[in-house]
């Protein structure tokens, strides 16, 4: 008697919101109480083929990073297994890029550990990254005491870069990163060359990834790999 309780009341379901035809599925289903459908599986990603044909991907870009492929796939396998489950694509591309070691890549943590010092670490890095296409001296931040106080406000950035002197007015917040500051950078890039940018991206989590190279670079790096980046 309640089974028939039960199936009225789903055929009901079905009229009122206009499923009034039933498969010969949709009734086995309600006979047996698989009232729904379960889902396909997702084909688990075999992690240690996708960080090898990431690595290759980029060797032919130009950045080598084979020796480390060892590491790099360890270092993430070490995740918890029901973590690494969920993860996407993307998401373990940006760990690859956190975990390797290249003057090519620059990945950093956007909340910093010294607010108030947090600038000039990155700065010498872009150094690096550029080659010394930006080549910058005399770094020097100043936040008041007043808005360091308050966790929030503006700050100043000072510097010198291939000769000349900058002055750039950044937000502050607390120990986040005010990633304003690339498209600061390119700008200056554009007066020294204009074949070459800073493009970014993000790993999933809180780190900023950048790289410096050209336009097309860009363009082939994204069609190639499941982290994008950008121009700031």
């Amino acid at each position: 008697m309640k089974k028939w309780i039960v199936l009225s009341g789903l055929l009901l379901f079905f009229i009122l919101t206009g499923c009034s035809e039933m498969t010969e599925e949709d009734y086995y289903n309600m006979q047996t109480g698989r009232i729904f459908k379960e889902e396909p599986k997702m084909e688990k990603l075999n992690i240690h083929n996708y960080i090898g044909g990431c690595i290759k991907d980029l060797k032919e870009l130009g950045i080598d990073v084979t020796a480390q492929a060892e590491e790099i796939e360890n270092s993430i396998l070490q995740m918890p297994s029901d973590m690494l489950a969920d993860w996407e694509k993307e998401e373990i591309a940006g760990m690859m890029f956190d975990i390797m070691k290249s003057e090519q890549v620059y990945s950093f943590d956007v909340e910093a550990d010294a607010p108030g010092d947090m600038y000039r670490p990155f700065l010498e890095k872009i150094e690096t990254l550029t080659k010394g296409d930006l080549a910058f001296r005399d770094i020097r931040e100043v936040v008041d005491e007043k808005t360091f106080e308050a966790g929030e406000g503006d700050c100043s950035l000072s510097f010198s870069c291939n000769g000349k002197s900058y002055e750039y007015t950044l937000r502050f917040e607390y120990d986040w990163f005010d990633t304003e500051i690339l498209s600061y950078l390119n700008a200056i890039l554009e007066e020294e060359q204009p074949e070459n940018a800073l493009y970014a991206g993000s790993d999933g989590w809180q780190n900023c990834i950048v790289f410096y190279n050209t336009e097309e670079w860009a363009r082939q790096f994204n069609e190639r790999m499941d982290l994008q980046i950008q121009k700031p």
